[in-house]
Protein backbone atom coordinates (compact mmCIF):
# COMPACT_ATOMS: atom_id res chain seq x y z
CA UNK A 1 0.00 0.00 0.00
CA UNK A 2 4.10 -0.89 -0.36
CA UNK A 3 5.77 0.12 0.11
CA UNK A 4 3.66 -0.55 -2.65
CA UNK A 5 5.49 0.24 -4.62
CA UNK A 6 7.64 0.42 -1.90
CA UNK A 7 11.09 2.44 -0.62
CA UNK A 8 14.51 1.40 -0.20
CA UNK A 9 14.74 -1.71 2.16
CA UNK A 10 17.54 0.51 3.47
CA UNK A 11 17.58 4.37 4.09
CA UNK A 12 20.75 6.18 5.25
CA UNK A 13 20.99 9.62 7.40
CA UNK A 14 21.76 12.89 4.86
CA UNK A 15 25.73 13.50 4.93
CA UNK A 16 25.96 15.30 7.81
CA UNK A 17 26.63 12.54 9.85
CA UNK A 18 29.30 10.34 8.95
CA UNK A 19 28.18 6.93 10.43
CA UNK A 20 24.49 6.74 9.11
CA UNK A 21 22.10 4.62 11.14
CA UNK A 22 19.30 3.26 9.00
CA UNK A 23 15.56 5.20 9.57
CA UNK A 24 14.41 2.74 11.22
CA UNK A 25 11.14 4.72 11.57
CA UNK A 26 10.02 4.18 8.02
CA UNK A 27 9.91 0.90 8.92
CA UNK A 28 7.83 1.26 11.99
CA UNK A 29 5.55 3.14 9.58
CA UNK A 30 5.58 0.50 6.79
CA UNK A 31 4.46 -1.98 9.53
CA UNK A 32 1.64 -0.36 10.61
CA UNK A 33 0.50 0.49 7.35
CA UNK A 34 0.60 -3.03 6.34
CA UNK A 35 -0.56 -4.62 8.86
CA UNK A 36 -4.16 -2.39 9.02
CA UNK A 37 -4.46 -3.04 5.64
CA UNK A 38 -4.28 -7.08 6.08
CA UNK A 39 -6.69 -6.65 9.05
CA UNK A 40 -9.36 -4.37 6.89
CA UNK A 41 -9.29 -7.01 4.16
CA UNK A 42 -9.26 -10.16 6.64
CA UNK A 43 -11.90 -8.41 8.62
CA UNK A 44 -14.39 -7.90 5.93
CA UNK A 45 -15.15 -11.48 5.18
CA UNK A 46 -14.14 -12.45 9.48
CA UNK A 47 -16.24 -9.87 11.52
CA UNK A 48 -18.66 -7.71 11.37
CA UNK A 49 -17.32 -4.69 13.28
CA UNK A 50 -14.31 -4.26 11.73
CA UNK A 51 -16.14 -3.37 8.41
CA UNK A 52 -18.85 -1.14 10.50
CA UNK A 53 -16.02 0.58 12.30
CA UNK A 54 -13.80 0.91 8.99
CA UNK A 55 -17.41 2.41 6.88
CA UNK A 56 -18.44 4.76 9.65
CA UNK A 57 -15.07 6.22 12.02
CA UNK A 58 -12.06 4.69 10.67
CA UNK A 59 -10.63 2.83 7.74
CA UNK A 60 -7.78 0.95 8.18
CA UNK A 61 -7.05 0.09 4.27
CA UNK A 62 -7.40 4.06 3.36
CA UNK A 63 -5.00 5.16 6.58
CA UNK A 64 -2.20 1.91 5.41
CA UNK A 65 -1.97 3.09 1.89
CA UNK A 66 -2.03 6.66 2.53
CA UNK A 67 0.97 5.77 5.07
CA UNK A 68 2.72 3.80 2.21
CA UNK A 69 2.76 7.12 -0.57
CA UNK A 70 3.77 9.43 2.35
CA UNK A 71 7.03 6.66 3.11
CA UNK A 72 7.48 6.94 -0.44
CA UNK A 73 7.53 10.37 -1.11
CA UNK A 74 10.04 10.50 1.79
CA UNK A 75 11.98 8.16 0.04
CA UNK A 76 11.97 8.20 -4.10
CA UNK A 77 14.29 11.56 -3.61
CA UNK A 78 16.78 10.31 -1.87
CA UNK A 79 16.89 7.04 -3.82
CA UNK A 80 17.31 9.28 -6.95
CA UNK A 81 19.85 11.61 -5.91
CA UNK A 82 21.88 8.97 -3.91
CA UNK A 83 23.65 7.74 -6.87
CA UNK A 84 22.78 10.87 -9.17
CA UNK A 85 21.65 8.52 -11.49
CA UNK A 86 18.05 7.52 -13.13
CA UNK A 87 19.80 4.54 -15.04
CA UNK A 88 20.39 2.98 -11.67
CA UNK A 89 17.71 4.16 -9.91
CA UNK A 90 15.33 2.41 -12.64
CA UNK A 91 17.42 -0.57 -12.28
CA UNK A 92 16.76 -0.94 -8.82
CA UNK A 93 13.16 0.03 -8.20
CA UNK A 94 12.62 -2.71 -11.32
CA UNK A 95 14.28 -5.60 -9.27
CA UNK A 96 12.71 -4.04 -6.41
CA UNK A 97 9.35 -4.01 -7.24
CA UNK A 98 8.61 -6.69 -9.93
CA UNK A 99 9.89 -9.86 -9.33
CA UNK A 100 7.57 -10.09 -6.51
CA UNK A 101 4.72 -8.04 -8.34
CA UNK A 102 4.92 -11.02 -11.41
CA UNK A 103 4.84 -13.85 -8.22
CA UNK A 104 1.72 -12.58 -7.06
CA UNK A 105 -0.06 -11.46 -10.86
CA UNK A 106 0.84 -15.51 -11.42
CA UNK A 107 -0.70 -17.08 -8.19
CA UNK A 108 -3.78 -14.58 -8.58
CA UNK A 109 -4.03 -15.75 -12.13
CA UNK A 110 -3.64 -19.42 -11.75
CA UNK A 111 -5.88 -19.32 -8.74
CA UNK A 112 -8.68 -17.60 -10.63
CA UNK A 113 -9.13 -15.12 -7.64
CA UNK A 114 -9.02 -11.81 -10.19
CA UNK A 115 -11.88 -9.18 -9.76
CA UNK A 116 -14.88 -9.72 -11.93
CA UNK A 117 -13.65 -6.62 -13.96
CA UNK A 118 -10.79 -8.61 -14.55
CA UNK A 119 -11.93 -11.73 -16.07
CA UNK A 120 -14.91 -9.96 -17.80
CA UNK A 121 -13.19 -9.64 -21.42
CA UNK A 122 -9.62 -9.71 -23.15
CA UNK A 123 -8.05 -11.93 -20.49
CA UNK A 124 -4.82 -12.65 -22.66
CA UNK A 125 -4.52 -8.93 -23.06
CA UNK A 126 -5.42 -7.89 -19.61
CA UNK A 127 -2.51 -10.78 -18.58
CA UNK A 128 -0.11 -9.07 -20.68
CA UNK A 129 -0.67 -5.37 -19.75
CA UNK A 130 -0.60 -6.31 -15.84
CA UNK A 131 3.04 -7.95 -16.32
CA UNK A 132 4.05 -4.24 -17.47
CA UNK A 133 2.55 -3.14 -13.92
CA UNK A 134 1.16 0.23 -16.39
CA UNK A 135 -2.47 -0.92 -16.72
CA UNK A 136 -3.45 1.96 -14.89
CA UNK A 137 -2.02 4.05 -17.46
CA UNK A 138 -4.34 2.05 -20.18
CA UNK A 139 -7.21 1.74 -18.33
CA UNK A 140 -6.89 -2.23 -17.93
CA UNK A 141 -8.47 -3.68 -14.66
CA UNK A 142 -6.15 -5.16 -12.05
CA UNK A 143 -5.20 -8.84 -11.45
CA UNK A 144 -5.84 -8.11 -7.97
CA UNK A 145 -7.02 -5.56 -5.70
CA UNK A 146 -4.08 -4.32 -4.59
CA UNK A 147 -2.31 -3.40 -7.69
CA UNK A 148 -3.94 -0.37 -7.79
CA UNK A 149 -1.89 1.76 -5.80
CA UNK A 150 1.01 0.54 -8.25
CA UNK A 151 -0.01 2.87 -10.70
CA UNK A 152 0.28 5.95 -8.69
CA UNK A 153 3.59 5.13 -7.56
CA UNK A 154 4.79 4.56 -11.33
CA UNK A 155 3.14 7.74 -12.23
CA UNK A 156 5.57 9.79 -9.61
CA UNK A 157 8.57 7.63 -10.65
CA UNK A 158 8.09 8.93 -14.08
CA UNK A 159 7.22 12.51 -12.92
CA UNK A 160 10.00 12.72 -10.43
CA UNK A 161 12.40 11.15 -13.25
CA UNK A 162 11.21 14.03 -15.45
CA UNK A 163 11.79 16.62 -12.80
CA UNK A 164 15.12 14.70 -12.24
CA UNK A 165 16.36 15.48 -15.96
CA UNK A 166 14.90 19.18 -16.00
CA UNK A 167 16.69 19.87 -12.60
CA UNK A 168 13.94 20.58 -10.86
CA UNK A 169 13.06 17.98 -8.34
CA UNK A 170 14.50 20.19 -5.84
CA UNK A 171 11.56 22.09 -5.89
CA UNK A 172 9.33 20.17 -4.10
CA UNK A 173 7.27 22.39 -2.43
CA UNK A 174 6.37 24.00 -5.38
CA UNK A 175 5.02 20.45 -7.10
CA UNK A 176 3.27 19.70 -3.39
CA UNK A 177 1.56 22.85 -3.68
CA UNK A 178 0.98 22.67 -7.58
CA UNK A 179 -0.73 18.84 -6.28
CA UNK A 180 -2.81 20.82 -4.08
CA UNK A 181 -4.29 23.75 -6.48
CA UNK A 182 -5.18 20.13 -8.54
CA UNK A 183 -6.69 18.49 -5.45
CA UNK A 184 -8.43 21.31 -4.90
CA UNK A 185 -10.08 22.05 -8.60
CA UNK A 186 -10.93 18.32 -8.71
CA UNK A 187 -12.38 17.25 -5.69
CA UNK A 188 -13.76 20.60 -3.93
CA UNK A 189 -14.61 22.97 -7.32
CA UNK A 190 -15.73 19.56 -9.26
CA UNK A 191 -18.29 18.65 -7.19
CA UNK A 192 -19.71 22.23 -6.34
CA UNK A 193 -19.75 23.13 -9.97
CA UNK A 194 -20.97 20.13 -11.48
CA UNK A 195 -22.90 18.55 -8.46
CA UNK A 196 -21.50 14.95 -8.68
CA UNK A 197 -18.97 12.82 -6.51
CA UNK A 198 -15.57 13.33 -7.69
CA UNK A 199 -12.95 9.91 -7.36
CA UNK A 200 -10.39 11.60 -4.96
CA UNK A 201 -8.66 8.78 -3.59
CA UNK A 202 -6.02 8.53 -6.15
CA UNK A 203 -5.73 11.95 -6.42
CA UNK A 204 -5.30 12.10 -2.44
CA UNK A 205 -2.84 9.47 -2.49
CA UNK A 206 -0.52 11.05 -5.34
CA UNK A 207 -1.30 14.44 -3.00
CA UNK A 208 0.07 12.38 -0.01
CA UNK A 209 3.39 11.06 -2.03
CA UNK A 210 4.19 15.04 -3.08
CA UNK A 211 3.62 15.89 0.52
CA UNK A 212 6.28 13.11 1.70
CA UNK A 213 8.77 14.17 -0.89
CA UNK A 214 8.50 17.93 0.96
CA UNK A 215 9.18 16.32 4.40
CA UNK A 216 11.95 14.69 2.91
CA UNK A 217 13.19 18.19 1.81
CA UNK A 218 12.55 19.54 5.73
CA UNK A 219 14.25 16.59 7.11
CA UNK A 220 17.28 17.10 4.91
CA UNK A 221 17.51 21.20 6.34
CA UNK A 222 15.91 22.44 2.77
CA UNK A 223 12.45 23.18 3.58
CA UNK A 224 11.44 25.14 6.62
CA UNK A 225 9.43 24.40 9.31
CA UNK A 226 6.45 26.97 9.44
CA UNK A 227 6.75 25.81 5.05
CA UNK A 228 5.76 22.36 6.07
CA UNK A 229 3.57 23.00 8.69
CA UNK A 230 1.84 25.31 6.28
CA UNK A 231 1.51 22.49 3.82
CA UNK A 232 0.33 20.09 6.27
CA UNK A 233 -2.35 22.35 7.61
CA UNK A 234 -3.69 22.68 4.02
CA UNK A 235 -4.09 19.46 3.12
CA UNK A 236 -5.33 18.63 5.83
CA UNK A 237 -7.99 20.87 5.62
CA UNK A 238 -8.21 19.99 1.64
CA UNK A 239 -9.59 16.61 2.82
CA UNK A 240 -12.07 17.96 5.50
CA UNK A 241 -13.60 19.77 2.48
CA UNK A 242 -13.41 16.45 0.29
CA UNK A 243 -14.34 14.12 2.01
CA UNK A 244 -17.57 16.24 2.91
CA UNK A 245 -18.32 17.01 -0.16
CA UNK A 246 -17.71 13.79 -1.69
CA UNK A 247 -18.72 11.22 0.85
CA UNK A 248 -21.48 13.19 2.10
CA UNK A 249 -23.22 15.99 -0.11
CA UNK A 250 -22.11 14.10 -2.91
CA UNK A 251 -22.15 10.51 -1.95
CA UNK A 252 -20.48 7.92 -4.31
CA UNK A 253 -21.90 4.13 -4.43
CA UNK A 254 -18.89 3.13 -1.94
CA UNK A 255 -20.55 2.59 1.71
CA UNK A 256 -18.26 5.09 3.54
CA UNK A 257 -18.51 7.87 5.77
CA UNK A 258 -16.94 11.55 5.47
CA UNK A 259 -16.13 11.15 9.08
CA UNK A 260 -14.41 7.65 7.97
CA UNK A 261 -12.63 9.25 5.02
CA UNK A 262 -11.35 12.58 6.81
CA UNK A 263 -9.97 10.48 9.95
CA UNK A 264 -8.25 8.45 8.00
CA UNK A 265 -6.22 10.35 5.67
CA UNK A 266 -5.37 12.97 8.59
CA UNK A 267 -4.34 10.17 11.32
CA UNK A 268 -2.11 8.85 8.70
CA UNK A 269 -0.46 12.42 8.31
CA UNK A 270 -0.47 12.78 11.99
CA UNK A 271 1.50 9.31 12.55
CA UNK A 272 4.02 10.23 9.97
CA UNK A 273 4.84 13.55 11.98
CA UNK A 274 4.92 11.59 14.73
CA UNK A 275 7.27 9.28 14.40
CA UNK A 276 9.58 11.27 12.18
CA UNK A 277 9.73 13.37 15.03
CA UNK A 278 10.44 10.35 17.22
CA UNK A 279 12.36 8.53 14.62
CA UNK A 280 15.82 8.57 17.00
CA UNK A 281 13.93 6.24 19.28
CA UNK A 282 14.23 2.15 19.29
CA UNK A 283 11.25 0.69 17.87
CA UNK A 284 9.88 -2.49 18.31
CA UNK A 285 11.56 -5.45 16.52
CA UNK A 286 8.45 -7.11 15.38
CA UNK A 287 7.17 -3.83 14.29
CA UNK A 288 10.51 -3.16 12.20
CA UNK A 289 9.97 -6.92 10.88
CA UNK A 290 7.09 -6.72 9.41
CA UNK A 291 7.98 -3.25 7.79
CA UNK A 292 10.66 -4.88 6.28
CA UNK A 293 8.26 -8.03 5.13
CA UNK A 294 5.73 -5.50 4.04
CA UNK A 295 5.76 -5.59 0.75
CA UNK A 296 5.07 -9.37 0.64
CA UNK A 297 2.37 -8.97 2.91
CA UNK A 298 0.40 -6.20 1.09
CA UNK A 299 0.34 -8.27 -2.60
CA UNK A 300 0.25 -11.78 -1.22
CA UNK A 301 -2.29 -11.34 1.58
CA UNK A 302 -5.16 -11.06 -1.40
CA UNK A 303 -3.94 -14.80 -2.40
CA UNK A 304 -3.90 -16.04 0.99
CA UNK A 305 -7.45 -14.70 2.00
CA UNK A 306 -9.31 -15.93 -1.25
CA UNK A 307 -7.40 -19.32 -1.67
CA UNK A 308 -7.50 -20.44 2.02
CA UNK A 309 -10.70 -22.90 1.87
CA UNK A 310 -13.23 -21.77 4.78
CA UNK A 311 -12.72 -23.63 8.41
CA UNK A 312 -16.32 -22.03 9.42
CA UNK A 313 -15.06 -20.67 12.81
CA UNK A 314 -14.71 -16.90 12.28
CA UNK A 315 -11.77 -16.33 14.51
CA UNK A 316 -10.15 -19.16 13.91
CA UNK A 317 -10.68 -18.16 9.85
CA UNK A 318 -9.05 -14.60 10.65
CA UNK A 319 -6.08 -15.98 12.45
CA UNK A 320 -5.15 -18.42 10.29
CA UNK A 321 -4.99 -15.88 6.72
CA UNK A 322 -3.46 -13.98 8.78
CA UNK A 323 -0.51 -16.31 10.34
CA UNK A 324 -0.46 -17.82 6.87
CA UNK A 325 -0.10 -14.15 4.95
CA UNK A 326 2.90 -13.35 7.71
CA UNK A 327 4.45 -16.57 6.96
CA UNK A 328 4.04 -16.40 3.23
CA UNK A 329 5.81 -12.82 3.38
CA UNK A 330 8.35 -13.82 5.41
CA UNK A 331 9.45 -16.61 3.03
CA UNK A 332 9.40 -14.52 -0.13
CA UNK A 333 11.14 -11.50 1.30
CA UNK A 334 14.10 -13.83 2.49
CA UNK A 335 13.98 -15.54 -0.85
CA UNK A 336 12.91 -13.22 -3.14
CA UNK A 337 12.71 -9.86 -2.38
CA UNK A 338 16.27 -9.68 -0.75
CA UNK A 339 18.17 -11.48 -2.78
CA UNK A 340 16.64 -9.53 -6.37
CA UNK A 341 17.39 -6.29 -4.72
CA UNK A 342 20.60 -7.44 -4.28
CA UNK A 343 21.40 -8.45 -7.59
CA UNK A 344 19.25 -5.04 -8.58
CA UNK A 345 22.45 -3.13 -6.50
CA UNK A 346 25.08 -5.00 -7.78
CA UNK A 347 24.05 -4.59 -11.46
CA UNK A 348 23.08 -0.62 -10.90
CA UNK A 349 26.56 -0.28 -9.12
CA UNK A 350 28.14 -1.90 -12.53
CA UNK A 351 26.25 0.05 -15.18
CA UNK A 352 27.24 3.16 -13.57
Amino acid sequence: MNQIAYPEIALSEPARTRSAPRLDFLDALRGIAAILVVVEHVGERYTAWIPWFAQNWFNFGRFGVTVFFLVSGFVIPYAFEKDNSVRSFWIKRLFRLYPLYWLSLTLSVAAGIEPAAFRASHMVRNILVNVTMLQGFAGIPNASQPFWTLFIEMAFYIAFTVWFLLRLHSRTLLWAWTGAVGFFALSILGPLVLGIHAPVTTAFCFLAILVGSVLYRHYTAQVGTRAVATLVAGVILLAAASSYLNFFRFPSAETISATSVFISWTCAFLLFLALLSLRRLKFPPTLLWLGKISYSLYLLHAVVLDTLPDVGNKALGFSLVLALSLLVSAFTFKYLERPCVALGHRIATKVR
